[in-house]
């Protein structure tokens, strides 16, 4: 709590949780951009995890979790988190693929929090980031 001027104590609002997205197909970042919309958290959405890297070097105020395809050309989901994660160790993230299965990633060098396979629903999607954030969909 901060202390006002006129000697009150106020709670400082806490901001949303921020969420990135990345998926190098377009069809698949608006669908998971429409599945996420409304909830109690921010998004930025990425169609290269080059762009998300950058963004995430840069931000002020860094996300707290990604949710990241897995496969996306010359730099993987794989390659985002590991850099991210090594900028900042506390980061959650999502993996959501269609090319790798979820027992794979335990011998990745990153922490996941959940695996999302591919195809999912709307519901599926709001659920994992929900569970990771520790937040409900209420806005």
């Amino acid at each position: 709590m901060k202390q006002a001027p006129d000697g009150l104590c106020r709670r400082t609002p806490r901001r949303k949780s921020l969420v990135y997205l990345v998926d190098d197909d377009p069809l698949l970042l608006e669908v998971a951009t429409l599945a996420l919309s409304g909830g109690p958290w921010a998004l930025e959405a990425f169609n290269t995890p080059q762009a998300a890297l950058r963004r995430f070097q840069a931000a002020e105020a860094r996300p707290d979790l990604i949710l990241t395809d897995y496969s996306m050309g010359v730099m993987t989901g794989l390659d985002l988190v590991t850099e991210c994660q090594r900028l900042d160790p506390d980061l959650k993230v999502i993996f959501a693929s269609a090319t790798i299965a979820a027992d794979v990633l335990p011998a990745a060098s990153v922490r996941v929090a959940r695996f999302v396979p591919k195809p999912y629903t709307s519901q599926q999607l709001r659920a994992a980031v929900t569970e990771v954030l520790g937040v409900g969909t209420e806005t």
